[in-house]
């Protein structure tokens, strides 16, 4: 019999997804109990929801042909796929539920609102657990009833082992997060870019003061004294600042 696949998958802060290790056992089902409990949608959760990834867009049958005719446009138009469910519906229990994205497949983009008590990594899991209990009622249908290569209940038996597989990808490669998981903190990136361009700034600024102070001191208007300094062309170093700013400025919008 085939071994219940493991299962991996997360969610990284931002959408990015992630894996938890490889060595993460398959899920016992005392912990697929306790995952059943935790991830019961209410009926309001699931209106809020945009639906099971095997049935939207397309139910599986027909994504698996979609993917296997490799026609570009429909492959394109599947993965770019977008239902992110009702946002508005799913806050208005924001102290029971919470919104999370799913990016089933690496393609197909919906939305789920879940309880709390259930992270994207509990959602993922679940399908790992449906994977479990397909694999424990097909090794008990073919122990009791042993069925003939060939007949129908041979090929039912091999969809369902099908079945079992993608339960399996869709609980290692979905990539998931919660509203309330992602992290809006700055990365490296950009942290470094906002210090250069605060840096960039305060040289601007003491090349402009500095420049102020040089020309009302030629002037004889003193600018300890507090006399207004006379207006004229930027300094050199002035310039070098203001053209660094505008150069360092679009790189940090895009």
């Amino acid at each position: 019999a085939a071994a219940a696949p493991t299962a991996r998958g997360g969610f990284m802060p931002g959408g990015g997804g992630g894996d938890l290790p490889p060595s993460d056992p398959p899920p016992s089902p005392a912990e697929c109990a306790a995952l059943a409990a935790r991830c019961n949608q209410t009926d309001s959760q699931a209106l809020a929801s945009a639906g099971s990834p095997l049935l939207r867009p397309l139910t599986l049958p027909r994504t698996a042909a979609v993917l296997a005719a490799r026609d570009p446009g429909e492959i394109v138009a599947w993965a770019s796929f977008k239902d992110m469910g009702s946002y508005d519906l799913c806050a208005q229990e924001a102290s029971a539920a919470h919104h999370c994205t799913l990016k089933a497949f690496g393609g197909p983009t919906l939305g789920a609102c879940l309880p709390r008590s259930c992270s994207a990594q509990d959602y993922l899991r679940t399908y790992a657990c449906d994977a479990l209990y397909l694999d424990v009622a097909l090794n008990a249908t073919a122990a009791a009833l042993h069925p003939a290569p060939g007949s129908a209940l041979a090929k039912a038996s091999a969809v369902a082992r099908a079945l079992e597989g993608v339960l399996g990808v869709l609980a290692h490669r979905t990539p998931s997060f919660c509203a309330d998981e992602a992290s809006y903190a700055p990365g490296p990136g950009a942290r470094a870019t906002l210090g250069v361009l605060g840096g960039v700034c305060a040289l601007a600024v003491v090349a402009t003061a500095g420049s102020a102070c040089l020309r009302a001191a030629r002037a004889h208007r003193g600018c300890v004294a507090g006399r207004p300094a006379r207006v004229g062309a930027p300094s050199a170093a002035s310039a070098v600042a203001s053209r660094g700013l505008a150069v360092l400025l679009p790189l940090a919008a895009a």
